[in-house]
């Protein structure tokens, strides 16, 4: 089975995901670019109106992989505008796909219904999977919910570790061990 990992990151947590994944699995991580630069304001305004945001195509399309992994943050538990624009475009070409996002907050209830609900929204299939690591299991239990703190992250290549279990079950899923 050949796996493609197409992300989108705005911090760098994501890309720092889709580099160890992309270890794993033995594949190149394609990121998905946008066509400007991104500020808190834009990305406030793309999630309160639900736009698309301007990104640059990929020369790779996910028609050549059997199992996609998209990988993106939640912003108000919701895919990162970037890598949802770029589903809605490719949603015709795609096979089996797994939603991953190195997402910064606290768990929040439902969140992974509704980013599963979402992602069948826009491709017409069920995701095989949808996995949530979050950036606050990081901390100390007293600061998991100081969003001030949690959201500023940058996330470290050892900090990857403490989601290992996680790695290793995203990696199992294509048939990768």
């Amino acid at each position: 089975m050949k796996c493609g990992i197409f992300y989108y990151s705005y911090s760098g947590n994501n890309r720092l995901l889709a580099e160890r994944l992309g270890e794993r699995l033995n594949t190149t991580p394609i990121p998905i670019l946008e066509t400007k630069r991104r500020t808190w304001l834009t990305i406030f305004l793309d999630v309160f109106f639900n736009r698309d945001s301007k990104i640059k195509t990929p020369d790779t399309s996910v028609l050549e992989y059997d199992l996609v992994l998209f990988i993106a943050p939640l912003w108000n538990s919701k895919i990162a505008n970037p890598l949802k624009t770029f589903i809605k475009h490719s949603r015709k070409d795609l096979r089996e796909y797994a939603f991953i996002s190195f997402c910064g907050g606290y768990e929040v209830t439902g969140q992974n219904e509704k980013v599963s609900k979402e992602l069948y929204e826009l491709t017409g299939r069920t995701p095989r999977a949808v996995f949530e690591l979050h950036i606050s299991d990081l901390f100390p239990a007293n600061q998991r919910k100081k969003i001030s703190v949690i959201s500023r992250y940058k996330a470290k290549t050892e900090d990857l570790s403490a989601f290992e279990a996680e790695i290793k079950r995203i990696c199992e899923m294509g048939g990768f061990k």
